[in-house]
């Protein structure tokens, strides 16, 4: 594995991310002017956004600085799969609606702009107000599917590439359910049973966008004894 990180991670993207979205680029965050105004906003929930989340907005992932050259190769490839299994999720649906639903209920906000119709069309548009308490932490289920697949990612390599002990992968699906519970993830799904139940179900791990993960695995000799 003489490759750096960097050089796997655009392989994984040339082979695999390319299916759901072309000319995908990782970018260090400090390059986003965009993510830089909403850091306010989200580290309000989620202190550790800036530093410690990777962040995709259209096809470009963003990662905090230094991230490429610190930790294990395979734990940034992880990452990265889990990135590129929200492309994907993103072209099946379109960008548009993809982006609405994994921001529901709160996306529903928006709506409340046809207040503004009060002005000539009668008071009563005023009721539109009420989709303000979307901004409410409400359980988000097209976000807690989302981010389930994703982290599946994760169980696929505790079981594909690394050595990884029961207790092991139990401790990575409890820091899931941090997640997808708290507020890191702005209370996506509070319920760390369902949760858990979830990941237990190993059968997912079967389906076509884990699979070629392991492929890419097999392929370039980083399964489980290949080394």
């Amino acid at each position: 594995m003489s490759k750096t990180t960097k050089e796997w991670i655009q392989l994984y993207l040339d082979e695999v991310g390319v299916q759901y979205a072309e000319g995908v680029a990782v970018r260090p965050k400090d390059e986003s002017k965009l993510l830089k105004i909403l850091r306010p906003i989200v580290e309000i929930f989620n202190k550790r956004f800036w530093t410690g989340y990777i962040t995709t907005v259209g096809k470009t992932i963003w990662y905090p600085e230094g991230w490429l050259e610190k930790g294990d190769m395979k734990s940034r490839l992880a990452t990265i799969a889990h990135e590129v299994l929200h492309l994907r999720q993103s072209k099946k649906l379109t960008s548009p609606l993809f982006g609405f639903l994994y921001l529901f209920p709160q996306s529903m906000a928006v709506f409340s702009l046809l207040a503004f119709l009060a002005l000539g069309f009668g008071t009563g548009w005023l009721w539109c107000l009420l989709f303000l308490l979307c901004l409410a932490p409400l359980p988000a289920p097209f976000r807690y599917m989302f981010e389930l697949e994703a982290f599946r990612v994760l169980l696929v390599f505790y079981k594909h590439a690394w050595h990884a002990s029961p207790e092991t992968v139990q401790s990575g699906k409890e820091r899931i359910i941090e997640n997808l519970a708290k507020s890191d993830y702005y209370f996506t799904w509070p319920f760390p049973k369902k949760i858990q139940k979830a990941l237990d179900e190993n059968d997912k791990l079967s389906k076509k966008q884990y699979l070629e993960i392991v492929a890419f695995l097999e392929r370039h000799g980083l399964l489980v004894g290949d080394q």
